[in-house]
């Protein structure tokens, strides 16, 4: 008796009698419900049922029971007039191992058993062979995902499809580097030590297409089988497999798209007619593997060039970060020693020289830095850039723009007037591109504007009418100098105008007024370009306000050029400035825009500062970040910090050609009070020294 358990539904007592006269232990059931109530998922049974109890049975549902049907006696066809084809489409549908008379003999019981059993042993098989399967698919797929090379993952599938058809030895054949021939990849399997020298004798092979079992199966795209390789005419190791044991043998291709891998080739101990389920084992296995290749060769080319990407953006971060500081430091040179020749000459025609020099140099600068921003600091992709938009406080951004500008201003005798109100919200975008937006609007501004012109910026909230809720804050520029053109005003003014055309309209005015104005776009902003009269003009840029809130800042003040304080409202006792410079040029340069307020001691070493540090106290140190010969300003202001000496608390500016964001938040950390970047203009020099020692006064 099988293991599998025999259930009986049958409404015909007689036929129920008969049938457990002959199988005393199957189980009589009353309806197809109750038996599916009994059974456990994914069991299969042998049902013998009146074929009158399936008529509303699916036979999706049966798909587990081996059936043995019992036709309805004859007295019962009444009530079906078409019974026999009724009949017919049952069995179609169901595919029973038997069909039994309506009132079945011992023999006819007997039968039907041994057909049912049958059919569980083959489903039963099947199932096995199905699970295999799917753990040999499993298995293939886990191992090429995992090895990083192709030639490794090869090995692994190789490995897992021999020991799931049992073979004895494996290879795996390669093209050449012509594509001409296969030659021996050097992969191999062995279940025994014997096949060693089938191997090294095999090395010397070589096959072209349709030449032996590699060639053959490379030729036709397919699985080649031979029955025994020992007597195959066209298996050319014929005697090396007679002398070695093998019997049957098989190989199968692996494509990539339409160009061959491998061709692995599979060898059983003895004769062996093809197997449809080895054959279909392979075919799968090789399906799965060639999809799994070509969906990590994607992934492996992808990382590829990210890899690649990454290291030239890397290549290149590093080169603007060494240009950056190579050139702010030769132009904090020639700005300065231009200034100090526009202040000491006696000849209006030589200053005004000297004058260009340094405005020439500013525009280069200013040119430059745009540059750099938009190479290192704007991401290239769209997903970076949204990932860096954040609540921006737009007084803060404007305070630092306005205090950048206001040198400028005063050297080109312009009225700058910045007026900024306190706003509890912020605006949504990204600081660095905010800020440059408003920097190159000022930029703009004061190539338009004539000497002695008011340039007016103020901040405000954008609010509609009856809305306390504001949708943008606002940045207003005005100023009065060069006439612009109607078709300027028109393109800039436009929704519609693109990249291209927007710049061709504003030729003669320079880039800033249109970069302006396609960044604020990027950020669902509103930008307009507005006539006063009279070559009188107003910026206006809205952008949209953040819900995200901050506590209200510290009143902002006004500033204007006309209020700053002159050298001689300093004390009568200068304070003491420590500067550390390896460059002569800029050292003198920027010992002479000390000097008219402090009493400056130069150092060009990291020794000779520290000599100095160690017997006086200073009001400030103002320390280079690169002094040569692999020292650097850092490396001095640790050991001036960690020494007892005078000056173990005195606070220091940097000063450096690097001034990216992540260099000044750096060296803020390692503990300077302020980070200037290179070229160093006078004015901005003399604010931010007076700004840290009056703190350090105020402290003390």
């Amino acid at each position: 008796m099988t293991k599998d358990p025999v259930y009986l539904l049958s409404t015909d007592p007689q036929c129920l009698t008969r049938i457990q006269k002959e199988l005393p232990d199957c189980i009589p059931v009353d309806s197809i419900e109750s038996l599916f109530e009994m059974l456990q998922p994914h069991s299969r049974v042998l049902l013998f049922v009146d074929v009158a109890q399936l008529e509303h049975a699916s036979p999706d549902a049966l798909q587990a029971i081996a059936l043995v049907l019992i036709q309805c006696p004859p007295a019962r066809r009444k009530d079906r007039p078409e019974y026999d084809s009724w009949l017919q489409q049952a069995i179609a549908a169901l595919q029973p191992a038997a069909v039994l008379p309506p009132d079945p003999t011992v023999q006819d019981v007997r039968i039907g058993y041994t057909m049912g059993c049958a059919l569980l042993n083959r489903g039963r098989l099947e199932r096995q062979r199905r699970e295999a399967l799917f753990q040999v698919l499993q298995r293939i797929a886990e191992a090429v995902e995992r090895e990083d090379s192709l030639l490794y993952a090869l090995q692994s599938a190789q490995q897992i499809l021999a020991e799931s058809v049992d073979a004895v030895y494996a290879e795996t054949w390669i093209p050449d580097s012509g594509r001409t021939a296969l030659i021996h990849s050097g992969i191999w399997f062995r279940s025994s030590h014997m096949f060693e020298g089938f191997f090294q004798e095999s090395l010397q092979y070589s096959f072209v297409p349709g030449e032996g079992l590699p060639g053959a199966a490379w030729q036709s795209g397919e699985l080649q089988w031979r029955t025994d390789v020992r007597t195959d005419r066209t298996f050319l190791r014929a005697a090396l497999a007679e002398r070695y044991q093998l019997g049957a043998g098989f190989a199968i291709p692996l494509f990539a798209g339409e160009e061959l891998v491998s061709v692995g080739v599979y060898f059983f101990d003895r004769p062996r007619v093809i197997d449809p389920y080895i054959v279909e084992l392979v075919s799968r296995a090789a399906w799965e593997f060639q999809q799994t290749i070509a969906h990590k060769s994607e992934m492996l080319e992808s990382r590829r060039k990210q890899e690649h990407i990454r290291q030239l953006l890397g290549f290149r971060d590093q080169f603007l970060y060494n240009l950056n500081h190579e050139i702010r430091t030769p132009m904090n040179g020639v700005i300065g020693m231009a200034s100090v020749l526009a202040e000491d000459a006696a000849d209006p025609e030589q200053r005004e020289f000297a004058e260009a020099i340094v405005t020439s140099a500013q525009r280069l600068m200013s040119s430059f830095e745009q540059l750099v921003f938009f190479l290192q600091e704007i991401p290239s992709d769209p997903e970076t850039l949204n990932s860096q938009l954040e609540g921006v406080n737009l007084n803060d951004v404007l305070s630092s723009v306005c205090d950048q500008h206001t040198i400028t201003a005063t050297r080109r005798r312009i009225q700058f007037k910045p007026i900024l109100r306190l706003t509890p919200y912020r605006v949504v975008g990204s600081r660095q591109l905010i800020g440059f937006v408003c920097s190159n609007l000022l930029e703009f501004c004061f190539s338009q504007a004539h000497n002695e012109t008011t340039l007016r910026v103020e901040s405000a909230e954008d609010k509609p009418a009856g809305n306390n809720l504001p949708v943008g804050l606002v940045v207003q520029m005005e100023y009065q100098g060069e006439c612009l053109p109607d078709s300027v005003i028109d393109a800039v003014n436009s929704p519609d105008a693109n990249g291209e055309a927007l710049y061709r309209a504003t030729t003669g005015v320079g880039p800033a007024l249109p970069l302006a104005q396609r960044i604020t776009a990027a950020f669902n902003g509103r930008f307009h370009l507005e006539s006063l009269g009279r070559c009188r003009y107003r910026i206006t840029v809205s952008l949209p306000v953040s819900e995200v809130e901050y506590s209200q800042p510290a009143a902002s003040t006004a500033v204007a050029t006309d209020d700053r304080t002159d050298a001689s409202d300093a004390a009568h006792q200068q304070p003491a400035v420590l500067l550390a410079e390896d460059n002569r040029i800029n050292q003198l340069v920027l010992a002479r825009h000390l000097r008219s307020r402090y009493a400056v001691e130069t150092a060009a070493t990291v020794q000779q500062a520290l000599k100095l540090a160690g017997k006086k106290r200073f009001a400030l140190l103002l320390l280079d970040i690169n002094l040569g010969n692999g020292t650097d300003g850092v490396g001095l202001l640790q050991q001036i910090r960690r020494g007892s000496g005078p000056n173990a608390a005195t606070p220091a500016i940097a000063i450096t050609g690097y001034t990216q964001s992540g260099d000044v938040d750096w060296l803020l950390d390692v503990g300077f009070a302020e980070v200037l970047g290179k070229p160093v203009l006078q004015q901005q020099l003399l604010d931010r020294v007076q700004t840290v020692v009056s703190r350090t006064e105020n402290q003390q």
